[in-house]
């Protein structure tokens, strides 16, 4: 088990930035970017692994010193994940050489369309659940 943890995790990532780029290279054409699909994807994992191994630090020390403050372990994720999502911001803006307001739409448009299609799975499910 710890085997295919140590080599599915890192593959997961693999793929999971892969995705996210490939997305986020769809909508930054869309919006007009110049740059290229080789230049966003190096951004976006030299951007990503440096938040997830602050995250990860910061996970891990939150769990040993404030085991019982979830509400605190919530809030600082948020606090980098909004950074995270500043500094993917000025990445895109930088690497396609279009506004910032094009840049947040880059990625703002698909976090949206996925809180509402996990919003619309939800309620399918719990409609399933409910019929008896």
């Amino acid at each position: 088990v710890i085997i295919l943890i140590l080599i599915g995790m890192p593959l997961m990532a693999i793929v999971g930035w892969l995705i996210v780029s490939a997305v986020f290279f769809v909508f930054a054409k869309s919006l007009g970017g110049k740059g290229t699909y080789t230049s966003q994807s190096h951004g976006i994992a030299l951007i990503n692994s440096v938040f997830n191994i602050i995250t990860t630090v910061v996970f891990a020390l939150l769990a040993i010193v404030a085991a019982g403050l979830i509400s605190v372990q919530i809030a600082i994720n948020v606090i980098i994940a909004v950074y995270n999502f500043y500094v993917i911001t000025i990445a895109l803006r930088s690497i396609h050489k279009y506004s910032t307001v094009r840049a947040v739409f880059t990625w703002l448009i698909p976090v949206i369309i996925i809180l509402i299609l996990v919003l619309v799975a939800g309620l399918l499910v719990l409609s399933a659940l409910n019929i008896q």
